[in-house]
């Protein structure tokens, strides 16, 4: 049984496309799903790791405190631009009717958004990714770290490159280089220490049988 997110919370959430189909097939697709990813899920929750393959992705998210996410104007409800219609805002800015985005349902919107982009542009129908995405929760700070070190090194465990630095559809470089676009950097630190560190470690090879 797939677990819920849970406010204040730490998972791994990951997906692959159906019957391991490419879901990626350009820079511009990975960039398209960002971009929807910035949208639906960073409103909701912290990033600390990503990692976008040809046909498969993992997340290291912590779902945000209730009281930290924002509040979806109904007003907006019908807009046709995703910015517009998923954009959050304090309730003290509103003069309608306001509900909070659910955590455990932006994922499913943020897939579907995604598959309309993709059926359409490839002229494909029916579904693109596994209908159930997997989540797992890290409860202790020694796997999450490993997790972390997982995540940016995907790249390099499936043999797409040799040096996680030479991948561009992963936090890597943006962890490696203290410029946070989409992950929040405070808490790597406090795992990593610094930047060195980071890209040590992620160099290191591991046991990456899984």
């Amino acid at each position: 049984m797939a677990i819920l997110l849970e406010y204040g919370k730490t998972y791994h959430v990951y997906n692959r496309g159906n019957n391991k189909e490419i879901i990626f097939r350009t820079n511009d697709d990975y960039k398209h799903f960002m971009q929807l990813y910035t949208i639906y899920i960073k409103p909701i929750a912290k990033t600390y790791a990503w990692c976008l393959m040809n046909n498969h992705f993992h997340f290291c998210i912590k779902i945000k405190e209730e009281k930290e996410i924002g509040y979806l104007d109904k007003k907006n409800a019908h807009s046709q631009k995703h910015e517009i219609k998923w954009k959050t805002t304090e309730i003290s800015d509103l003069e309608v009717d306001v509900k909070k985005p659910k955590p455990i349902s932006q994922w499913k919107f943020l897939f579907n958004a995604y598959s309309k982009y993709f059926n359409h542009k490839y002229s494909r129908t029916g579904s693109l990714f596994e209908k159930n995405y997997e989540r797992r929760l890290i409860e202790y700070e020694d796997y999450l770290k490993e997790l972390i070190i997982y995540i940016n090194r995907n790249p390099v465990k499936h043999k797409v490159c040799k040096n996680p630095g030479d991948y561009i559809g992963s936090s890597y470089l943006e962890i490696s280089k203290n410029n946070s676009v989409f992950c929040s950097l405070d808490l790597i630190w406090k795992l990593f220490d610094d930047e060195k560190n980071f890209k040590f470690v992620c160099k290191k090879e591991k046991n990456e049988a899984e």
